[in-house]
């Protein structure tokens, strides 16, 4: 006797395997230009405002975090995804909040350094440059600069994002010294961020200025650094005049 056929539901087709695809970012991104000096009296800092993404729109934000304790201060600038710049700030300033009177730049460093490694080893790819400007204890101002990857003391004259461009480079190796006091440099900071601004698509807003010096911490109105860019572009007007005339004074060579 034969068995009648057993009914089995109808399965359902199985749903396709959908390939990996790498998560989008769509954070904007701050497609910036910062600029770090050391002067012959102290540090200048400075950056534009301007967060953007390629087709998205943009709005302006500071990208100069600073904090200063009984015992130590840090200013940090940052070109990258403002969420990392912010993390990073906010692991940074925890840590450094609970040390005691024996502080000294390289203690700070340190927390800097582990910081800095383990969201390194926490994301794949470190969308995040900075400049940190730092001292504690009795020591002098240290300047360091962060390119992704690593954290060292930086050079004389640094430049994060977008400034860091042949225009930019121009102009700071023909204009910077470091026996200019912190004064001059920051105008020349200010110059330099003005013609980022002009020239560079992703540069603008407000200029954010900063000093340091044994002092301590001073930031500039927004009043007195338009009143030094009018100046300086005064000045500016000069220099086409300047050259052709010292070109037409020296004989050219056949």
């Amino acid at each position: 006797m034969m068995r009648p056929p057993v009914l089995r539901p109808n399965r359902l087709p199985k749903k396709p395997i959908k390939p990996y695809i790498r998560p989008d970012k769509r954070e904007n991104k701050s497609m910036t230009i910062v600029t770090g000096f050391r002067c012959s009296d102290g540090l200048i800092i400075a950056a534009d405002q301007q967060i953007s993404a390629m087709g998205a729109f943009k709005y302006n934000e500071r990208k100069i975090f600073e904090e200063t304790q009984q015992w130590w201060s840090m200013t940090l600038a940052y070109s990258g995804l403002p969420s990392l710049a912010k993390e990073a700030w906010e692991k940074i300033t925890k840590i450094a909040r609970q040390l005691d009177s024996s502080v000294d730049n390289e203690k700070l460093q340190d927390v800097l350094d582990d910081v800095l490694t383990g969201m390194g080893r926490q994301y794949t790819e470190m969308e995040l440059q900075l400049l940190i400007a730092l001292t504690a204890g009795f020591e002098d101002s240290e300047l360091l600069k962060f390119d992704g990857k690593g954290l060292h003391r930086a050079d004389n004259f640094n430049f994060l994002g977008v400034g860091d461009s042949s225009l930019i480079r121009f102009l700071c190796h023909t204009l910077y010294s470091p026996a200019m006091d912190t004064q001059i440099g920051a105008n020349l900071a200010i110059y330099l961020i003005h013609k980022a601004e002009t020239h560079i698509d992703h540069c603008g807003g407000p200029i954010n200025t900063i000093i340091l010096t044994s002092t301590g911490y001073k930031e500039l109105s927004a009043s007195d650094i338009e009143s030094r860019i009018k100046l300086m572009e005064e000045r500016e007007k000069l220099l086409p005049e300047m050259i052709i005339q010292a070109s037409s004074s020296s004989p050219i060579s056949p």
